[in-house]
């Protein structure tokens, strides 16, 4: 496994090499058939355990790249007592297991993805499985005040999100001085949206750059954060409530 930190700094060439350079076609026609397998399976359980997860994330086949088993467990549970609309932040095996999930309770997951071919990959593996209840949307990064996010300034989203599931965005050193915000702007940008948040949930919460986020989003908009520690990598639940 590679370690969350060395994930987030991987540059974007080489990160959406990666991603495609798993999809062989011969290899993804056998990870295709396991993965529909697995969705089936997902669809009939009533709480998916982590052999599960695991079997759904080596048929996504994108292994170095993708969520750990923890954070996709952490989401399940998650998002099976929610209310209210997903958002996501990155595409990827996320996205599926967050929108077979959400079928069962009738809601929609927003998916902002800010790699345009990686979008359509993601949303043409979502078709082929008949999840209907996901909207992927490309959505370019944005350099705001000190920070950068992706650009939602002409989407029209919901007003409350019970969940953010924040894997993204992928920022680089090339945005200078705001590459050290990483993923800070999902609340200043929402919140000048008036859009309410419930519960984020925060992959890679020991890269170099979190404590930092963490932080800020407690100072300015008192969300607290519990960590979540597992071998396989840590995440955050990040809320008002805690």
């Amino acid at each position: 496994m590679i370690p969350t930190y060395i994930k987030s700094k991987t540059p974007a060439l080489i990160k959406r090499g990666v991603r495609r350079g798993v999809i062989d076609p011969a290899k993804r026609m056998i990870d295709d058939w396991r993965l529909h397998r697995s969705i089936v399976k997902l669809r009939a359980s009533k709480t998916p355990d982590r052999e599960l997860l695991e079997m759904l994330r080596r048929a996504w086949g994108n292994e170095s790249m993708s969520a750990d088993v923890t954070y996709i467990s952490e989401l399940a549970a998650r998002v099976m007592n929610c209310r209210t609309s997903i958002l996501e932040c990155g595409s990827g095996i996320t996205t599926i297991v967050a929108a077979v999930l959400a079928e069962k309770r009738g809601l929609t997951v927003w998916t902002l993805e800010q790699d345009r071919d990686w979008a359509r990959y993601v949303e043409r593996a979502v078709a082929r499985n008949g999840i209907r209840n996901t909207k992927i949307i490309y959505a370019p990064l944005h350099e705001y005040d000190g920070y950068v996010w992706y650009d939602v300034d002409r989407l029209e989203l919901p007003t409350r999100f019970d969940l953010v599931l924040c894997d993204g965005p992928f920022i680089i050193e090339q945005w200078g001085a705001s590459h050290a915000q990483w993923r800070y702007g999902v609340l200043p940008v929402l919140a000048s949206r008036g859009i309410e948040l419930g519960e984020i949930l925060l992959d890679d919460a020991t890269e170099p750059r979190a404590s930092n986020v963490l932080k800020r989003w407690f100072e300015e908009f008192g969300f607290k954060h519990k960590l979540i520690s597992a071998a396989d990598g840590d995440c955050a639940l990040v809320s008002r409530e805690r």
